[in-house]
């Protein structure tokens, strides 16, 4: 009975170490996907910039040097800036972002407490884990279901990073 009992506490233990993997590889998925956003939006804000700069020097050239191809150069470079800006205004890259570095901190604080439950897992009954493993459970549901949808490309990148992360702490052992 006692054997049982352990195998038992053992396999929720188990369960609840699953958890906490998937829980910090779905925070570091959405840190990655806010790193990745981030980037593309940074370009895109330079690239429009340096559009715009273009745009108004060949503006003034175009009136300056009445030139047929300074005209032709000024139509085409105003197009790939309204190209670039209306990609900027369709994806609004700010509220995705806003939206991952909050899934990112909510996954952060169930983490935190998973941490928790298995520093305290010996002082507790196996009854008080198994209601905050379900606990946890539901809240990382609808964290789950309100959380938006991540690349495979941060998906990746995040697997990498967590593979360095243990490849360092192995070395640090």
């Amino acid at each position: 009975m006692e054997k049982d009992f352990e195998k038992l506490n053992n396999d929720i233990i188990n369960n609840i170490n699953e958890i906490h993997d998937n829980v910090i590889y779905s925070q570091v998925t959405h840190e990655k996907e806010v790193e990745r956003l981030m980037r593309w939006w940074h370009t895109l804000k330079i690239t429009l910039i340096i559009l715009s700069a273009i745009i108004s020097s060949a503006v003034i050239t175009s009136i300056l040097g009445k030139t047929q191809i300074s005209n032709i150069i000024t139509v085409i470079i105003a197009a790939l800036s309204l190209v670039f800006h209306s990609i900027s205004y369709n994806f609004d890259l700010n509220s995705k972002i806003s939206e991952h570095k909050k899934s990112a901190d909510e996954l952060r604080y169930i983490r935190d407490q998973i941490q928790i439950l298995l520093a305290e897992q010996n002082i507790w009954d196996l009854e008080k884990i198994r209601n905050e493993r379900i606990l946890i459970i539901e809240k990382l549901n609808l964290i789950y279901s309100y959380a938006p949808k991540t690349s495979k490309k941060s998906y990746k990148l995040a697997k990498i990073a967590l593979e360095k992360k243990r490849q360092q702490k192995l070395l640090q052992n």
